[in-house]
C-alpha cells in the first residue's frame, strides 16, 4: 500500500489522438501536474516514436485512432511491467479516454494494463480529479463504466461473452444522414480532405463525424467501419449504382 498513498510524480505525458478539440482538453486537463512536459500524437505510428525516445510518466491514449487501437500502445508501454499495484513501479501509468463504452474495449483496456478508462465528454475539472487519482495508485473510470465493473463482478458476464459476435443489429437510424454520407465517401475510396470537400466540410468536422459512426457500429478503424456499414445494409446504395 505504501506505493499508492504517495501520488507518483509527473515529468514526462504522452498524449494520443487524433481528433484536435479532444487533444487540447487533454492538454488542458494534464495542465494540473505543474512543470510536466507534454508530447501529443495522432497515430500509433507518431506515438510509437515519442515512446522510443521518452520515459512517460502519464500516457492519455485513445482508443479509435487512424492506423489502429489505443489499445496496441497500451501493451506496448506495459509490456515490462512487473506484477504489482505499486504505482512507482509501473513504467507508465495509462489512461484510456475514449468515446467507446462497450464491454469488448473496456476489458481489452484494463487487461493490456490500463490504469483508468475515461469517455470523453467529461468536463475538464472532472478528467484532471480522476488523473490525479491514477498517478496515486487508484483505478480510475468513469461512472457509466464501473457499473459495468461492477456487474462484471458480481457474476454477469459481459455483452459480448454472452453473444459471439454477429451481424450487427444496429438499425440504419442508428447513424444520421451525414455520418452515413461521410462513410459512403470513404467506402469509395476518398480519403478524409476529398470527403470534406465535396461534403462542404472541414476535416475536422469529417473526422468529428467518423469518430462518431467508430462509436455507433462499435468498431476502432475505418475498414471495419465500411465493412461493418455493408453488411447492415448501410451502404446499399452503393450496389445499386
Amino acid at each position: 500500500m505504501t506505493g499508492s498513498l504517495t501520488p507518483r510524480s509527473v515529468g514526462q505525458v504522452l498524449i494520443v489522438d487524433d481528433d484536435p478539440a479532444m487533444e487540447a482538453e487533454a492538454v488542458a486537463a494534464v495542465a494540473v501536474f505543474p512543470g510536466a512536459s507534454v508530447r501529443t500524437a495522432r497515430t500509433i505510428a507518431e506515438a510509437e516514436r515519442w515512446i522510443a525516445r521518452i520515459a512517460f510518466d502519464l500516457a492519455i491514449i485513445d482508443l479509435g485512432l487512424p492506423d489502429g487501437s489505443g489499445i496496441t500502445l497500451i501493451r506496448s508501454l506495459m509490456r515490462d511491467a512487473p506484477s504489482t499495484a505499486d504505482i512507482h513501479a509501473m513504467p507508465t501509468v495509462c489512461v484510456a479516454r475514449t468515446v467507446f463504452d462497450d464491454d469488448a474495449h473496456l476489458f481489452a483496456a484494463l487487461s493490456a494494463g490500463a490504469q483508468g478508462y475515461l469517455l470523453k465528454g467529461e468536463a475538464i475539472a472532472t478528467v484532471q480529479q480522476r488523473l490525479q487519482a491514477a498517478m496515486a495508485g487508484e483505478p480510475v473510470v468513469s461512472p457509466a463504466i464501473a457499473r459495468r465493473v461492477l456487474a462484471w463482478f458480481r457474476g454477469e458476464p459481459p455483452p459480448s461473452a454472452m453473444h459471439p459476435p454477429s451481424r450487427p443489429v444496429i438499425a440504419a437510424a442508428a447513424l444520421t444522414a451525414r455520418e452515413t454520407e461521410v462513410l459512403r465517401l470513404l467506402a469509395q475510396g476518398h480519403t478524409l480532405n476529398e470527403a470534406g470537400q465535396q461534403l462542404s466540410l472541414s476535416v475536422n468536422t469529417v473526422k468529428t463525424h467518423v469518430k462518431n459512426v467508430y462509436a455507433r457500429l462499435d468498431v476502432s478503424s475505418r475498414l471495419a467501419a465500411v465493412d461493418t456499414a455493408r453488411r447492415m445494409g448501410l451502404l446499399d446504395e452503393d450496389a445499386r449504382r
